[in-house]
């Protein structure tokens, strides 16, 4: 959507073929892989979290499964709401297959 607006360097996929001089697929694996470090990371995190005892734990433990949830959710309404890909969320989202935007969609474009 970024791309098609004008707006490349709001995009993560266009940052990262820019600062690590890759293509387009080679940046989406990058962050493929970059993503699955962060998620092991938080999990190893959780599963070596200290205890604070009953009352705190419990309080922490609220805490972390809300930021796990954020991320799933914020995942879903990517699919979910058209924003990104207009009624072929869903299709997208079981498939991770997509083509880019002609550059004249888009509600927000970069003045020239």
């Amino acid at each position: 959507m970024e791309k098609a607006r004008g707006l490349e360097l709001h995009n993560s996929v266009e940052l990262v073929m820019h600062e690590q001089g890759l293509d387009i697929q080679d940046a989406i694996n990058w962050l493929e892989n970059y993503a699955a470090g962060v998620h092991a990371g938080f999990l190893d995190n959780v599963a070596n979290m200290p205890s604070w005892g009953e009352d705190v734990d419990r309080r922490i433990g609220t805490y972390i499964n809300g930021i796990a949830q954020w991320v799933r959710g914020n995942d879903d309404w990517t699919f979910e709401s058209g924003r990104y890909f207009g009624n072929k969320g869903l299709e997208i989202q079981k498939t991770r297959i997509m083509s880019l935007l002609p550059s004249s969609e888009g509600f927000v474009k970069r003045s020239a």
